[in-house]
C-alpha cells in the first residue's frame, strides 16, 4: 500500500473536520453530503473549514488516508504480535476488516465511497485480500516452517489458506445485521476452524 500521500497535520480543527466528513459519508453517501453540512456537523464556519481543505474532495481523500493508515498500522502490530498462530491471524484480519467496521459500519453508502475512492488517482485502493493476502500467506509460511502448522497436510498452499481466511472474514463482516461486536464474536472461531485443518495433530 502506497501511504506516501501528503499528510496534513493534525489539529484539533482538522480532527473536528474528518470526523464530520465521516459521519455524514457513512450516513448520507457523497452525493448527498455537501460542504456546507459538513461544516455545521463540525460545528466551523464554512471559511475556517476552507482553511483546512480545499474542497469535499480533498476532505474525503483525508479521510481515506487516515482510514487506510489506521489499518495499516494494525496490520503492521498483528504481524509481530507474539504467541499462537491463532491470535496472530485473528488480530490480522481484525485489522483489515475490524478496522473497516469500526469507521464505516455496514453503510448502504458503501458501495458509492468505494466507488468514489477507485476513480481517484491520489488515492491507493483495491481488494484487501490483494492488498494484504500475500503478508498474511507470509505469516502462515512462517508458521509452516516453525512447525505451528503443515500445509502439506492439508494439500494446499500458504495463499489458498489466507484466501480462504479472508473469504471466511469477509462473510462475517457482511452477515446480515453485523456489527463490530458480532465480527469479534465470530472471527474467533472462524480462524480456529480454519487453523484446525492445517494444525499438526498433538
Amino acid at each position: 500500500m502506497n501511504l506516501s500521500t501528503p499528510v496534513l497535520a493534525s489539529a484539533p480543527k482538522t480532527d473536528q473536520i474528518i470526523a464530520a466528513t465521516r459521519s455524514l459519508f457513512v450516513r448520507y453517501g457523497y452525493r448527498r453530503t455537501s460542504v456546507d453540512d459538513i461544516a455545521r456537523e463540525a460545528g466551523v464556519a464554512k471559511a475556517t473549514l476552507y482553511l483546512h481543505f480545499s474542497g469535499k474532495e480533498e476532505m474525503f481523500r483525508e479521510m481515506i488516508r487516515r482510514f487506510q493508515l489506521a489499518q495499516e498500522q494494525r496490520c503492521a502490530s498483528a504481524e509481530t504480535t507474539t504467541g499462537p498462530l491463532e491470535r496472530r491471524v485473528t488480530a490480522f484480519l481484525d485489522a483489515v476488516y475490524g478496522t473497516a467496521l469500526s469507521w464505516f459500519g455496514n453503510s448502504e453508502h458503501i458501495e458509492e465511497l468505494k466507488s468514489f475512492a477507485a476513480g481517484e488517482a491520489t488515492i491507493p485502493t483495491d481488494d484487501p485480500i490483494r492488498i494484504f493476502g500475500q503478508r498474511l500467506a507470509l505469516l502462515l509460511q512462517q508458521a509452516d516452517a516453525a512447525g505451528e502448522v503443515s500445509l502439506a497436510r492439508a494439500g494446499q498452499s500458504a495463499s489458498d489458506v489466507a484466501t480462504t481466511l479472508f473469504f471466511a472474514a469477509y462473510g462475517a463482516k457482511h452477515a446480515t445485521g453485523a456489527t463490530l461486536e458480532s465480527f469479534h464474536d465470530a472471527l474467533p472461531g472462524i480462524v480456529y476452524l480454519i487453523l484446525a485443518g492445517i494444525t499438526p495433530a498433538g
